[in-house]
């Protein structure tokens, strides 16, 4: 039953996380081309204000990432045979 249970959550926590993982991704390329294509053409405060979103989106993917990584534990650790 907790075999059963931990990989539940497991697939739970990798699959929430993939999602937002992958919109985040969208989220930093898009942010990324408009960085790009209007780097001269922005005010500062503009500019500064884009950088910032680059490094939000920059940064959930990296935890989406990690979220990821541990959802993949707790399933191999939940498969494990008893001793």
């Amino acid at each position: 039953m907790f075999r059963l249970f931990g990989t539940a959550i497991g697939i739970f926590v990798v699959g929430i996380s993939t999602y937002w993982g992958a919109l985040d991704f969208m989220q930093l390329t898009q942010t990324n081309q408009q960085l790009a294509e209007s780097a001269f053409e922005l005010s500062d405060r503009e500019f500064q204000y884009l950088l910032s979103r680059e490094k939000t989106h920059r940064i959930n993917v990296g935890f989406e990432g990690t979220w990821i990584l541990m959802g993949i534990g707790i399933i191999l650790l939940s498969n494990q045979n008893p001793r």
